[in-house]
């Protein structure tokens, strides 16, 4: 601990304990349609690509999920000149930690999509300190790198759920899970008909 805290100089976020929390178990732990569709939504508009059977970042704490660890996210801050291209890039669910429990996606982007205006996501962006965007190659001041977030994020909001695909793992995206854990973790049917059309491509 003292070596993360020396490490960790100049302004840092401060999170939440949640003193006796377990780690989520797939086969422990029953989540319902409605939850899992809106925690994957969520995940596709981050583009979050670490919440998976492998690595599951969520904890269970007096009954309710809580999602953690959102370091692998909005990975298109890595590489800005192709960052437009993300606004419509689908997500690929197959490996995600909830998709045996059949997530309503299409229900979770009726209930939060409206609520992802560009007003919410610019005050976000906003509450971000200056020191952590300064600097940033490709962007003269900070405004303009918040501007760039918002844009993508809007785009996502609008319309991931559409692109959001459960189909079986692929040769390109090949599920790791062992046997004895892929036989438990078959997906159930997904309440979306652009997810059973996603599945005719081959998950793509």
């Amino acid at each position: 601990m003292q070596e993360l805290l020396k490490a960790s100089g100049g302004l840092n976020l401060g999170m939440d304990y949640l003193p006796g929390s377990i780690g989520f178990d797939p086969l422990a732990y029953q989540v319902g349609p409605e939850e899992a569709g809106r925690i994957v939504w969520f995940d596709a508009v981050i583009n979050n690509v670490d919440r998976s059977w492998r690595n599951p970042n969520m904890l269970v704490w007096h009954g309710d999920l809580w999602l953690i660890d959102h370091g692998a996210t909005m990975i298109w801050h890595h590489n800005w000149p192709s960052a437009k291209n993300y606004g419509t890039k689908p997500y690929d669910a197959a490996d995600h930690a909830l998709a045996p429990f059949a997530p309503d996606v299409a229900a979770a982007a009726a209930e939060l999509a409206p609520l992802v205006t560009e007003e919410l996501l610019t005050a976000c962006a906003a509450d971000v300190p200056d020191v952590w965007l300064a600097d940033e190659e490709g962007f003269e001041t900070t405004g303009a790198l918040r501007r760039a977030y918002v844009e993508v994020l809007l785009e996502r909001a609008a319309g991931v759920h559409e692109r959001i695909s459960f189909g079986p793992p692929t040769a390109a995206a090949p599920s790791r899970a062992p046997g004895w854990l892929a036989d438990r973790l078959t997906p159930r049917a997904h309440a979306t008909n652009a997810t059973n059309a996603t599945n005719k491509d081959g998950g793509q």
